[in-house]
């Protein structure tokens, strides 16, 4: 899976539960960031992707 905010592109994979998880760095300025999270899909999962906000406190 790919995560990109600010600019920049994150990259985890998913565990056996379906579950994944990123190491963001860079967002140290308290802020609201738009970021867009997007798996490419494979045999048996269609591809999928959805635009969130990140809250930097």
């Amino acid at each position: 899976m790919k995560l990109k905010v600010n600019g920049k592109t994150f990259t985890g994979n998913t565990d056996s539960v379906g579950k994944v998880t990123f190491k963001i760095t860079n967002l140290s300025k308290k802020a609201n960031y738009k970021a867009s999270i997007s798996y490419a899909g494979d045999n048996t999962y269609k591809s999928s992707s959805k635009t969130v906000t990140l809250k930097v406190k």
